[in-house]
């Protein structure tokens, strides 16, 4: 096991020993004499040796400029740039309108079927009351025929009953819902096509029996079903465009409520009226209201009853009144009944099955009320004037049903023609535009009067043409923008609208306004620049000469045209005459700082290694450095050449002094160690797993430090 000897400081056992032997716990164990004099080095071989350098040596080089003698500069004589102001125009509001001219009305083209055989859906209420046990014989055998009379047209049929969910017979249920051949509510409708079609429907009616409640809701289960209230059904199988048909097979009248004699236990009025106590849906008139116009197309819905008819003498004891209130619905939508006290109900179902599969229209709802003298009608593409139209009706006055369609053409909703529009807010006349269908209109196509803001075309813009407007509301623009107190040169002033260069203005410097002829438009940049009076720089910085000597004397020269210039040196400062000043001027500026006998001292950015500092005149006075001399970071020298203008100082200096060194490989168990410090062997380190430690105070920075680790063989 490699023993720890983590942060251990090894104590040698005699001052000769210059070798770590990582085993034992006794110093003599540990023993061995440095180069391999002792039994367990010479037993020993070499598993690695590395070398590291004790610092980081860097180098640097700083130039000093001037020296002395005679030192040149170049400088370029500038002014401040001009300055800007910036103004903005006022913004009135921009407005945009539209308009649309009027027409004679908008155009309708539509068709209409007047007599059909396309869909129809029939939903046929069944009285199931115990009064109709009798009836359900009768009933299954006209029924028989049903449907064969209805295969010219694409035909389902839903059957309900007048039951309501008080009868104990109902359980989760409702009359109001589709019935299935078991009799019972929770079926589906039966449609062309279905296998054994008649079968289905003849098992539903006569399955439904005669066990429902005996207040029927023959026109209360209507409703619901067709408006989709029924608590356990919906009308979805129902077609938006289908014929709507409704068979009652009723021997009394549907139930509504009506207040009961105290005494003699007897509704108070007849039951053949409307009684105040129904609710919504019980109603005859609510039944016709879905029905008829405008819910339902003029036509597409037809009523056939087979009921006790008020002429009737009562056929059933059991049943209490006429089914006044199913007659009502049927005389207000159309279709025709019969008397449920036939002895046989084969013709009247045949009837009902033949008229439902074909029912002439007489009146259309249209979708718009029409101008009257716009109408044009044909009936089978043959011009018609049979009809009247009231409102949005049309009734067609004679019609057989061999005509099949009415096409119809005409004009609505007229919007009257202008020649003149009034805009929302008053609008300065220089900033209107006209657009109509896309063209702009000219100054002479249209007048604007400001008094009533209105706009008047010289020809009416034609019928349905889109007219837009856009302009700025009446205001008043700025003429005059206040620039301040402020002290200009002679030189130009310019000024720019949105960028663009003007000279149609007046500056005022005593009231300090910018003024022009016309204003600028709306939300418009102004810019106003000028140069000021003490734009000209007059003051430079000077070159100063060795240990901060002040030149003998200073001479300026335009360098393109060789004219000397005045100036004068005040402090670290050349101060230039304003009238020399001129932008981008370039001036040779010559100082004279004496002669070699200087002493010339200069500070270092580090301190740096002796005998590393070398000096070299830049300007190409040669090898004249005497008498050098570093003190720290700072050196001093005379040069003996006649001129020394730039001094470069070349030197190193120490960055970094280690102490420890990390080996790339790991120490083997009971390794060797020795560490040479510049060839020598030392005595003085630790070893910290693979960091060995040498104290700075064994190196220099430029000495070189060799790990040697042996193994035993």
């Amino acid at each position: 096991m490699v023993p720890n000897f983590k942060s251990l400081t090894f104590k040698f056992c005699c001052a000769a020993i210059a070798v770590l032997v990582i085993a034992g716990s006794s110093c003599n164990q540990r023993q061995a004499q440095f180069a391999g004099n002792s039994i367990e080095a010479k037993a020993a071989v070499v598993v690695d040796d590395e070398s590291f350098k004790a610092g980081l040596i860097n180098q640097a080089i700083t130039n000093y400029k001037p020296a002395f003698g005679l030192i040149q500069d170049e400088l370029t004589l500038k002014e401040q740039p001009p300055v800007k102001l910036t103004f903005k125009q006022v913004a009135r509001k921009p407005i945009s309108e539209s308009f649309t001219q009027g027409h004679p009305g908008s155009v309708t083209i539509k068709d209409y079927a007047i007599s059909s055989s396309a869909e129809l859906d029939l939903l046929v209420v069944v009285d199931n009351s115990s009064s109709m046990a009798a009836v359900q014989a009768m009933l299954a055998v006209g029924m028989r025929d049903f449907i064969g009379n209805l295969q010219s047209v694409d035909w389902q049929i839903g059957i309900i009953t007048s039951d309501n969910p008080s009868n104990p017979n109902l359980l989760n249920a409702d009359g109001c819902q589709l019935y299935g051949t078991n009799g019972r509510p929770g079926g589906q409708p039966i449609r062309k096509g279905d296998p054994d079609a008649t079968s289905k429907f003849l098992s539903t009616i006569i399955n439904i029996g005669a066990r429902g409640s005996d207040n029927e809701e023959s026109i209360l289960n209507s409703y619901k079903h067709l408006t989709g209230t029924c608590a356990y059904g919906n009308n979805q199988w129902l077609r938006p465009n289908a014929l709507l048909g409704i068979v009652f097979v009723t021997d009394e009248d549907s139930y509504c409520p009506e207040p009961i004699d105290p005494v003699t236990g007897l509704p108070t009025r007849p039951k053949d009226f409307d009684s105040e106590l129904c609710t919504q849906g019980q109603r005859p008139s609510d039944l016709i209201r879905i029905l008829t116009p405008p819910q339902r197309p003029e036509g597409m819905a037809r009523v056939y009853s087979l009921t006790w008819r008020p002429d009737d003498m009562q056929c059933y004891s059991n049943a209490q009144r006429p089914a006044n209130r199913v007659l009502e619905v049927m005389n207000a939508v159309g279709g025709f009944d019969n008397s449920i006290c036939q002895d046989n109900y084969s013709a009247t179902l045949q009837a009902i099955a033949t008229d439902a599969a074909r029912v002439v229209r007489r009146q259309f709802q249209l979708p718009n009320i029409p101008i009257l003298d716009s109408v044009h009608v044909t009936i089978d593409g043959v011009p018609s004037t049979d009809f009247i139209i009231e409102g949005s009706v049309l009734t067609l006055t004679r019609v057989t049903a061999a005509q099949t369609t009415l096409h119809i053409s005409y004009r609505h909703d007229p919007v009257p023609i202008f020649s003149s529009i009034t805009l929302s807010e008053k609008a300065d006349p220089k900033t209107l535009e006209v657009v109509v269908n896309g063209s702009v209109l000219n100054a002479t196509e249209f007048s604007y009067d400001r008094t009533t803001g209105s706009i008047q075309f010289e020809e009416a813009p034609a019928n349905y043409a889109h007219i837009a407007v856009e302009y700025r509301t009446d205001g008043i623009l700025k003429r005059s923008f206040d620039v301040g107190a402020i002290s200009m040169s002679p030189a130009p002033v310019k000024v720019t609208i949105n960028g663009q260069a003007i000279d149609d203005f007046v500056l005022d410097p005593s009231t300090h306004s910018l003024e022009f002829s016309t204003p600028p438009p709306d939300d418009a940049e102004i810019t106003f620049s000028y140069v000021r009076s003490d734009a000209k720089i007059l003051r430079y910085a000077a070159i100063e000469g060795p240990a901060g000597a002040k030149p003998y004397a200073v001479t300026v020269l335009d360098k393109d045209t060789n004219e000397p210039l005045a100036a004068t040196v005040s402090g670290a400062e050349i101060v230039f005459d304003e009238s020399d000043v001129k932008h981008d001027r370039h001036v040779i500026v010559t100082y004279n700082y004496g002669d070699g006998t200087t002493l010339l001292t200069h500070d270092l950015a580090y301190e740096p290694l002796l005998d590393s500092v070398q000096l070299k005149d830049e300007s190409g006075g040669g090898d004249c450095f005497k008498n050098i001399v570093v003190t720290g970071k700072q050196v001093s020298y005379r040069c003996d050449a006649q001129s020394l203008g730039n001094v470069s100082i070349d030197y190193k200096y120490v960055e970094q002094h280690y102490e420890t060194f990390t080996l790339v490989k790991q120490i083997p168990q009971n390794g060797i160690i020795q560490v040479y410090v510049d060839g020598a062997a030392n005595f003085n380190f630790q070893v910290d797993g693979q960091t060995v430690r040498v104290p700075k105070s064994e190196t220099t920075p430029q000495s070189t430090v060799r790990v040697v680790v042996l193994a035993r063989l």
